[in-house]
């Protein structure tokens, strides 16, 4: 990974090559796999966000120290379905929207049956109701971006959201071990 990583600085430096910029790079270990996956702005970032402050070095200053990154830790977790939970919900007509944020490679793979394809590098906030006759379920491969997604949506005051437990590939465990997984 350091070899990786050092070659990323090199091809910055130089101006050569295809760079990662915007990009994940992902390996699985067990696998021998890599995976690149497109991670959007953070609109916030102050280097890079939509307003940036930091232009110079100078202007940086003392960095901040983020903790507990990425935890979303919360007293009650109702917010998270499961894929016994949202089948049963399907069977008994209850208004569920699902809404499959992964990328279009992932969607091609497979997908649930009535979901809309929304990627969360493109999805857009003005598309979804904040009703509560309707029941927004996001869901990804393991359910890290639909989380994440769920987390930006209610931030903005929607409260009729929940994501997937496990993503899709929990799903598929679960519910429909015949369905094609990666």
């Amino acid at each position: 990974m350091g070899l990786l990583q050092s070659t990323e600085v090199l091809k910055l430096i130089l101006g050569t090559g295809s760079e990662m910029v915007g990009q994940l790079l992902l390996y699985d270990a067990l696998e021998v796999d890599f995976r690149k996956i497109h991670v959007p702005h953070e609109t916030t970032c102050q280097l890079c966000g939509l307003n940036p402050t930091i232009k110079a070095w100078s202007d940086a200053g003392k960095v901040p120290v983020i903790e507990e990154v990425g935890s979303d830790k919360r007293e009650n977790n109702a917010d998270q379905v499961s894929a016994q939970w949202l089948r049963e919900a399907l069977q008994n007509g209850k208004q569920i929207r699902l809404i499959d944020v992964r990328e279009s490679h992932e969607w091609d793979i497979c997908r649930l049956k009535g979901a809309e394809h929304h990627p969360v590098s493109k999805i857009q906030t003005e598309n979804f109701s904040k009703d509560f006759g309707e029941i927004i379920v996001f869901y990804c491969h393991r359910g890290l971006r639909s989380q994440r997604t769920l987390r930006f949506f209610q931030e903005l005051g929607y409260e009729n959201c929940r994501s997937l437990i496990g993503g899709i590939d929990a799903w598929a465990e679960a519910i429909e071990p015949e369905m094609p997984r990666y």
